[in-house]
């Protein structure tokens, strides 16, 4: 949808093959639909980069930093176990 002010938005949220690429997205709630987490070293495939030495350095600290997760404003073992341990081995694609 196109506003009129150079502002465009677009509901991925319905449907996972809203968004591009094969299983780009995964059902956060029932019948919400969001993108993977765990790629905090942004190479599109989340594996153990983005543990160490991503997730290893900024783990403790506050803020919304690349292995904040859950985006809860703290780099913690939730984002770790929740978020990037249940998504070892996919990926992500995000088009040129």
């Amino acid at each position: 949808m196109f506003d009129g002010v150079d502002t465009y938005s677009y509901d991925f949220t319905t449907d996972a093959g809203k968004a591009y690429g094969v299983n780009a997205q995964i059902e956060v709630a029932p019948g919400i639909f969001g993108m993977i987490p765990g790629d905090s070293f942004p190479d599109g495939f989340i594996n153990e980069t983005d543990k160490d030495p991503t997730w290893t350095s900024q783990a403790g600290k506050p803020g919304y930093l690349r292995s904040d997760l859950n985006l809860d404003g703290q780099a913690e073992n939730t984002d770790k176990n929740d978020h990037w341990r249940s998504n070892i081995g996919k990926g992500i694609c995000v088009p040129n």
